[in-house]
């Protein structure tokens, strides 16, 4: 069975702001700083530190990430939240997968 991880750039990402109509945002500084407030252990604060400072896409383990959905899930709007999820790319974990 493969590991994978989610790449994803927080800096890009596409929310859906009418019906069909969707608009680019950088959620990099919002997830970033919610994550931060929402953190319960020192994996998820490094993450929320890893976001905010990011440039591009970033790499992160798929427990972090269901992590980081259930954490937001009550303090971001539900668009925002599915629009993290559909930018989220599944990729092979290797041993240099680190960003």
């Amino acid at each position: 069975m493969k590991s994978t991880m989610k790449k994803i750039n927080f800096k890009e990402i596409q929310i859906e702001t009418e019906v069909d109509v969707f608009q680019t945002y950088d959620l990099r500084k919002e997830v970033g700083n919610l994550l931060f407030k929402q953190a319960t252990n020192l994996a998820m604060d490094e993450l929320s530190r890893r976001i905010f400072k990011s440039e591009g896409e970033i790499t992160i383990e798929d427990d972090d990430f269901t992590e980081l959905l259930e954490a937001l899930k009550t303090v971001i709007v539900y668009r925002a939240l599915r629009a993290i999820e559909n930018a989220a790319k599944d990729i092979e974990k290797s041993k240099k997968a680190k960003a």
